[in-house]
């Protein structure tokens, strides 16, 4: 109720006053919370031209190379089957500790087959596939080579063996179809003795089950 000692006047300025402190303190809020979100953008940006430098700064492990620059780069000579094609090759550089990877990829029979070799002084599964194997077997590549046979369900597989006469670790691998018998076949295809011709009669070159 108005106090009768106040002019009416009084009350509307009043008013006004209250009305106007009230819009101030709005805008003063919308303001503030202009200002966060504005922050908050500008952080963001700023993270990912970041992430987007530190992804240009990144060097290729894998370089597309040829038969010619392998041999000359890693005295490797890749022999493949008679029926590959679409052959490409590669270098991975695993940096100073390790040496480099030569890669050849082909297709085989409707697969597409990957195949590394790289210097070592000791057998290491280097196909570059990360499943869990359920099933691994042992196995002698030429009844001469330490290897193994690694498949699971999905129908990825490999198989590495170790030439400890050069000093060659190899792998052929694919990522379907894969079975013992398949991935023994593929190696015997790309397979060159170098610790001299096998007997052809060790129980571990016979053919593994599928």
């Amino acid at each position: 109720m108005p106090n009768p000692g106040w002019p009416l006047a009084d009350y509307r300025i009043k008013g006004l006053e209250i009305n106007r402190m009230g819009e101030n303190k709005m805008k003063k809020l919308a303001v503030f919370v202009l200002s966060i979100m504005l922050c908050l953008s500008l952080a963001a940006c700023g993270s990912d031209n970041q992430n987007n430098n530190n992804d240009v700064n990144i060097p290729n492990p894998v370089k597309e190379s040829s038969e010619q620059e392998i041999l000359e780069n890693t005295g490797i000579v890749f022999t493949l089957p008679e029926d590959a094609e679409d052959i490409a090759y590669f270098i991975i550089d695993r940096g100073e500790e390790d040496s480099p990877i030569a890669q050849a990829t082909f297709s085989w029979q409707g697969l597409q087959v990957q195949y590394r070799i790289c210097a070592a002084s000791e057998y290491s599964d280097i196909s570059g596939l990360y499943y869990d194997w359920a099933n691994v077997l042992d196995w002698k590549v030429g009844g001469i080579c330490d290897g193994s046979v690694c498949y699971n369900a999905e129908g990825a597989g490999y198989c590495g063996w170790y030439d400890a006469a050069p000093g060659l670790l190899y792998n052929v691998s694919v990522t379907e179809n894969a079975t013992s018998a398949l991935l023994t076949d593929l190696a015997d295809a790309v397979y060159v003795p170098v610790q001299g011709e096998s007997d052809g009669e060790s129980d571990s070159q016979e053919k593994l089950e599928p």
